[in-house]
C-alpha cells in the first residue's frame, strides 16, 4: 500500500504470507503427519541488530521470526503445523497406508500455517525513516540553512533516500522469494503423496504374488517388500527407484505382468519417484534462496540504519545549538 505526503509517496510493505506447505505424509490415513524441521532458513549476519532468529516453524524449511530486537515468543499454535524437509514422519511406512495400502486415496491436505511475515519492527523503522527523510528535504527556512550547516545538504538526503528505496526492493525480493519456497514445499508434498500411493499399491500387490518371506526370499529382498521407508525423502525415492528396476527385471517382470503391473505400470511408477526427486531438489534451491534473499535484506536494513543514526545525531546536535527552530518533520 503507498499513500501521497506532501509530493512524496510512503512505501509501506504489507505482510508476506508465504503459506507454508503441510509435509509429506506417509501414510493415507485423512490426518498428514508433522514432520521435523530442515536446516533453518534463517538469518545470518545481522551485525547491527539481530534482524532475524530462525525459527522452525511451518516454512517448507523453517520460518524465520523477524525481529530487530529480541521479543517476547509468539503463543505456539494450537494445531501443529507440517514441513516438509526430506524426512518422514515415525511410524512412516511409505506404502500409502497402515491398512489397505495402496488404495490410491490421498489424505486431504490441512491448511498451510502462516510463515515468516516481514518483520512489524522492520516495517515500522521503514516508516519511520521514510518520514524523517521526506521531513529533511521539505525544511523549511531557517531549518534547511541550519541543516546546511550540519552537513545534512540535499544532495546527501538524495542520497539517503536512494539508500532507502533500495532497501525497499530488498524487502520485495525477499517476500517473493519466501512465496516461491512456499509454493516449491507444496508441489513436493503433493508429488509425495502420489508416489507414497503408488508405491503402496505396488506392494501390496506384490506380496499377494510372493507372500511367504521365507521361500520368496529372493523376491522379498530383491523389491524391498519387508524393507519400512526410510524417514528422509532422498532415501524414499532411492528405495523406490532400486526395487522399480528390480522389477523391471527377471524373472519379476514377467510375474509381475501377469497381476497388471507390466514393464508400462513400473515405468509409471518409476517417474513418480523420479518428479518427487526433481521437486525436492528445486525445494531446496527455492530455500536457500530464501535464506540469501534474507541476509541480503538485513544487510540493506543495517546500512540505512547506519545512515539514518548519522542524520538523526547531526539534527539533534543542530537542534540543541538552536533551540529556536522547530524540528523538521519526523523527528
Amino acid at each position: 500500500m503507498s499513500t501521497t505526503k506532501g509530493g512524496r509517496r510512503h512505501h509501506v510493505n504489507g505482510r508476506t504470507n508465504g503459506k507454508t506447505a503441510a509435509a509429506p505424509v506417509a501414510t493415507l490415513d485423512p490426518e498428514p503427519v508433522v514432520l521435523p524441521a530442515p536446516a533453518a532458513t534463517g538469518d545470518a549476519g545481522a551485525p547491527a541488530a539481530p534482524a532475524e532468529a530462525v525459527g522452525e516453524t511451518a516454512s517448507g524449511v523453517t520460518a524465520v521470526t523477524e525481529g530487530l530486537a529480541p521479543t517476547t515468543a509468539p503463543a505456539a499454535p494450537a494445531t501443529p503445523t507440517t514441513v516438509a524437509t526430506g524426512e518422514l514422519p515415525d511410524g512412516t511406512t511409505g506404502e500409502g497406508t497402515t491398512e489397505g495400502e495402496g488404495t490410491g486415496t490421498l489424505p486431504e491436505e490441512k491448511t498451510p500455517g502462516t510463515h515468516a511475515p516481514q518483520s512489524e519492527r522492520i516495517r515500522r523503522y521503514l516508516v519511520r525513516s521514510d518520514d524523517q527523510l521526506y521531513g529533511l528535504a521539505s525544511a523549511p527556512e531557517p531549518v534547511a540553512t541550519l541543516l546546511a550547516a550540519y552537513r545534512i545538504t540535499p544532495e546527501r538526503v538524495a542520497g539517503v533516500r536512494g539508500q532507502y528505496d533500495a532497501t525497499q526492493l530488498t524487502v520485495s525480493d525477499r517476500r517473493e522469494a519466501m512465496a516461491h519456497e512456499a509454493t516449491a514445499v507444496r508441489d513436493l508434498q503433493r508429488a509425495y503423496l502420489v508416489a507414497d500411493a503408488g508405491y503402496g499399491a505396488f506392494r501390496q500387490v506384490v506380496r499377494t504374488i510372493y507372500p511367504d518371506p521365507v521361500r520368496d526370499l529372493d523376491a522379498h529382498r530383491a523389491l524391498g517388500l519387508d524393507l519400512p521407508a526410510p524417514k528422509s525423502i532422498p532415501l524414499f525415492v532411492d528405495m523406490g527407484r532400486e526395487a522399480m528396476r528390480a522389477a523391471q527385471s527377471e524373472p519379476y517382470a514377467t510375474q509381475l505382468a501377469a497381476v497388471g503391473f507390466d514393464e508400462e505400470g513400473i515405468a509409471g511408477t518409476l517417474a513418480l519417484f523420479d518428479a518427487v526427486d526433481a521437486l525436492y531438489q528445486a525445494r531446496l534451491a527455492a530455500g536457500h534462496a530464501a535464506v540469501e534473499a534474507t541476509k541480503v535484506r538485513n544487510a540493506a536494513v543495517d546500512g540505512l540504519r547506519v545512515a539514518m543514526r548519522q542524520l538523526q545525531a547531526e539534527v539533534k546536535a543542530m537542534l540543541r545549538a538552536h533551540p529556536e527552530v522547530s524540528a523538521p518533520s519526523g523527528f
